[in-house]
C-alpha cells in the first residue's frame, strides 16, 4: 500500500470540528474539517468519487487522535467523510470532537495555523484514519512545525520517508505522538522477527491500538519480504554456480514450506552446507527469528548450519552477511530450553545478529552488474 499520509493546515473554520473552539471561539458553522480535493482525491484517493456515487457522498470513518502534546492518550471515535453537491472539496465530518474525560482543556490549544498530519488507512477508500495533532504552543512541536510549513498551500500530500527524516532531524522524543505515523514500518520489521518482536513493538512508545487490519498486512509483508530475500539468494547462488565460487546448490524451502533451512549448498567436493536466509528491509542489525525446528535441526545436524542474512531487500543496495556455523550455539540453546518445565515449550527464539559472527557483506541484486 503505497503512503497515503497528509498534511493540514488548520483553520479557524477546521477547528470549529472541536467542541470547545465551535463554543467559545466565533469562527462559523463548518463543524468539519476540510480535506482538499487536489491532495485527497487526487494523489491518495482517485477513484473515491465514483464510489461516492454509490453511497450519497458519505463514507463511515473510524478515527484514532493523538496529541497536541506528549503524555495525552489515544481518543478513538466514529465518524465520517463526506462531501456535499457540487462542494469543491471534502469534509471530515460528523458529531463535535469532544475533550476526553480527564483531559477536559485538550484541544483548547489548538489555534489556526497549527497541524494534523492524517495517515488514512484503505485501498480504494478511507476505512480509518490516525490524525495527530502539532500545535505551536507545545514546545516539543515548535521545531515540528517549522520543518513541516505547507507554506501557501492548506494540505500536501506527505511521504513516509520524508516524515521519518523531520522527525529524526527534530530529534523527537520517543514518547512524541508523531511516532504513530512511523510504527507501521516498525510493525512490519517486527512482524520479521516473530510474534516476541510483533510484541514488544506493540507495547513500545506512545499509545496507539493496532488494528486487525495493520497486523495482518503486517504478517503478509514479512511473508513476501521473506519470499523475496530467498529469490535474491537464489539467484547470487547461481552466479556463485556459474563463477565456480560453489559446486551445487538446492532451493529446498521452494519444494517444501516446512523445510528447516532454505537452501543446500555445496561450497567444496563433497562439502554440504545447510543455509537458512533471514530477510529484513530495513538495517542488517535487526533482530531475526530462528524456529524451535530450525534450531533442534542445526543442533542435531552433522552438517554446517549458516545463517545467509540479508538486509535492505527493498533498497537499491541489498546485501548478504554470511555467519559462522551456528551449530555449537544451537546445541547449547537446546539444552537450556530442556529445563524448562514438562509441557512447556518455546516456538523460537529471537536472535540479534550481533550474538553471532557474520562475514563482511556482499553487495547482492538481481544482475551481477550491480554487485
Amino acid at each position: 500500500m503505497p503512503d497515503q499520509l497528509a498534511v493540514k493546515k488548520l483553520t479557524a473554520s477546521d477547528l470549529t470540528f472541536f467542541e470547545w473552539h465551535f463554543r467559545n471561539r466565533n469562527a462559523g458553522n463548518q463543524k468539519a474539517i476540510n480535506l482538499n480535493a487536489d491532495v485527497f482525491i487526487d494523489q491518495l484517493f482517485p477513484s473515491l468519487p465514483a464510489l461516492a456515487e454509490q453511497s450519497g457522498g458519505r463514507f463511515g470513518l473510524e478515527i484514532f487522535l493523538y496529541g497536541p502534546g506528549i503524555g495525552v492518550g489515544e481518543q478513538n471515535l466514529q465518524r465520517k467523510i463526506v462531501k456535499f453537491g457540487t462542494y469543491k472539496n471534502w469534509r471530515l465530518n460528523g458529531e463535535f470532537i469532544p475533550d476526553p474525560i480527564g483531559e477536559e482543556n485538550r484541544y483548547r490549544i489548538l489555534s489556526p495555523g497549527d497541524l494534523a498530519i492524517i495517515e488514512f488507512s484503505g485501498e480504494a477508500r478511507p476505512e480509518s484514519a490516525r490524525v495527530v495533532f502539532i500545535a505551536q504552543g507545545i514546545p516539543d512541536d515548535v521545531e515540528l512545525l517549522r520543518r513541516l510549513e505547507v507554506g501557501t498551500q492548506s494540505m500536501i500530500a506527505l511521504s513516509r520517508d520524508s516524515l521519518q527524516n523531520v522527525v529524526t532531524e527534530c530529534r523527537c522524543s520517543a514518547e512524541h505522538p508523531v511516532r504513530v505515523l512511523l510504527a507501521r514500518e516498525e510493525l512490519r520489521e517486527a512482524a520479521q522477527s516473530g510474534e516476541l518482536l510483533l510484541s514488544a513493538t506493540a507495547a513500545r512508545g506512545p499509545v496507539r491500538t493496532i488494528t486487525r487490519e495493520e497486523l495482518q498486512q503486517a504478517r503478509r509483508s514479512a511473508e513476501v519480504i521473506g519470499e523475496e530475500g530467498e529469490a535474491l539468494v537464489n539467484g547470487w547462488l547461481e552466479r556463485e554456480l556459474l563463477a565456480g565460487r560453489i559446486q551445487a546448490f538446492s532451493w529446498f524451502a521452494q519444494s517444501n514450506a516446512a523445510a528447516p533451512y532454505d537452501f543446500s549448498v555445496t561450497v567444496s567436493e563433497g562439502v554440504e552446507e545447510h543455509i537458512d536466509v533471514k530477510t529484513t528491509s530495513g538495517a542488517f542489525i535487526r533482530a531475526f527469528y530462528l524456529s524451535s525446528g530450525e534450531l533442534l535441526h542445526s543442533a542435531q545436524s552433522d552438517l554446517a548450519y549458516r545463517i545467509y542474512r540479508v538486509a535492505g531487500i527493498r533498497s537499491d543496495r541489498p546485501h548478504v552477511a554470511i555467519s559462522d556455523p551456528i551449530n555449537s550455539l544451537s546445541r547449547d540453546l537446546v539444552a537450556l530450553l530442556a529445563r524448562f518445565p514438562r509441557g512447556i515449550q518455546p516456538d523460537g527464539l529471537v536472535i540479534e545478529p550481533s550474538a553471532l559472527t557474520f562475514g563482511e557483506q556482499i553487495m547482492i541484486s538481481d544482475t551481477p552488474e550491480e554487485e
